[in-house]
């Protein structure tokens, strides 16, 4: 049979829990613009997968501007609120870190093609959760977290995929 049947013996990802909100409809009505509503969506997340932030192996933050990653370890609970750059100074979200952030270099590296880049991390998430990332793998990463954002920052999306069912 083909890649998913029985005949298949490659590591299985699975989709734990998904959370998504909506934040607002035009930039002037955001309360807040240091958040993007990641807080809401990764509680629906974590709640769905049964799991916590301190689970997570790998951590594949939506970046098409610097900040997003601090705000994103923030908002996740990876961080408390002003501290998610001191994870990247210390190297905690360096390969081989606490908690490895955007292994593929992200939009800031590939380049910002709108949901081209969500899905691109995506990819990269279940490369890793099938240890197919090459020099970028996550020894032994079992639980990864993805997240996207859109509109005027209005939408924040939050995935948590596992290479078991917890």
């Amino acid at each position: 049979m083909g890649p998913t049947g029985p005949g298949y013996h490659g590591r299985p990802v699975y989709l734990l829990g998904e959370g998504g909100t909506v934040t607002h409809f035009v930039y002037s009505q955001e309360p807040d613009v240091s958040r993007f509503g990641w807080a809401k969506a990764g509680k629906m997340a974590f709640e769905m997968a049964g799991i916590t932030p301190r689970e997570i192996d790998v951590a594949e933050i939506y970046d098409s501007y610097p900040i997003y990653q601090l705000i994103g370890f923030e908002e996740l609970g990876f961080a408390e609120r002003g501290q998610g750059g001191k994870m990247f100074i210390n190297g905690d979200t360096w390969p081989g870190g606490k908690i490895p952030c955007t292994t593929n270099g992200g939009m800031l590296s590939q380049g910002h093609t709108g949901a081209g880049g969500a899905v691109a991390l995506m990819v990269e998430t279940v490369r890793q959760l099938m240890g197919k990332a090459g020099d970028r793998q996550v020894k032994n990463a079992r639980f990864a977290l993805e997240t996207a954002t859109g509109g005027t920052y209005m939408d924040a999306q939050v995935t948590i995929l596992g290479t078991e069912i917890p």
